[in-house]
């Protein structure tokens, strides 16, 4: 499982919730943000956040 780390508590206990349902245990990899910085720069000037 691929995951930003703003993201890693919540993944990190929805797991811990399903933990006994899962055939194995997932491989967890924190990654940088999943939207590059320059496509975050166009969408906030295309919402008017700039």
């Amino acid at each position: 499982m691929y995951f930003d780390q703003y993201s890693e508590v919540a993944v990190k206990n929805a797991i811990q919730t399903v933990r006994n349902d899962m055939i194995r245990a997932s491989l967890l990899v924190i990654c940088e943000n999943y939207v590059g910085e320059k496509s975050i720069s166009l969408l906030k000037r295309e919402l008017g956040l700039e």
